[in-house]
This record gives C-alpha cells, sequence and structure tokens, in this order.
C-alpha cells in the first residue's frame, strides 16, 4: 500500500515495548508514504521520568534520523498541554537529488 500522506496519531505507542515491533511500525509508516507522514507523539529525549505508566516516551526524533528521506518541516505544539503530551511532527518527503 502507497498513500501521499500517512499519519499516526498518538504514536508513543501504548502498547508497544518492544524495540523491534516499535521500529517496524515506524518502517511500515514511512514505506507507505509518497509525500509526508504525520506523526501525532511526544517530543522528548525519553530521559524525562515517566508519568503515566502505560506510555513509553522514547526519543523519537533519534528514530527518525533513520529515515533521511524525510524532513521535518513543522512542528505544532500541543494548544491544551494539560490534557496532552504530544504535538504533531509534520514530515515532507525531500525531492530526489539529481544525479
Amino acid at each position: 500500500m502507497s498513500t501521499e500522506n500517512q499519519v499516526a496519531f498518538d504514536y508513543r505507542k501504548y502498547w508497544e515495548d518492544d524495540e523491534e515491533d516499535f521500529e517496524k511500525t515506524l518502517d511500515d509508516i514511512f514505506s507507505c508514504a509518497k509525500k509526508h507522514v504525520i506523526l501525532y507523539t511526544k517530543v522528548t529525549d525519553g530521559t524525562e521520568p515517566q508519568v503515566v505508566d502505560m506510555i513509553k516516551d522514547r526519543d523519537i526524533l533519534r528514530y527518525l534520523k533513520k529515515y533521511s528521506d524525510f524532513t521535518i518541516t513543522r512542528t505544532v505544539e500541543q494548544k491544551y498541554p494539560d490534557l496532552s503530551s504530544a504535538s504533531f511532527l509534520i514530515l515532507e518527503k525531500n525531492p530526489p537529488t539529481a544525479t
């Protein structure tokens, strides 16, 4: 499956403590996107204390480095930080380079 835009809501992955599953899901998201990926996730370095036990916060920016054909073009900060710590990360696929 391939689409222009891929959206993953609350991509902290409440249920995915397993690194392999987490990374596979990211691979699936990015491999299907032709133009954009939009993630709704907490932007953290992963060293802060866990606020909610069932949410595993990860250093999402570290994981995104793997997808060098995408660039973060915009971050939309959480409008209601008392209700959620997640923000939108909008990534755009880089144009092909001339060879």
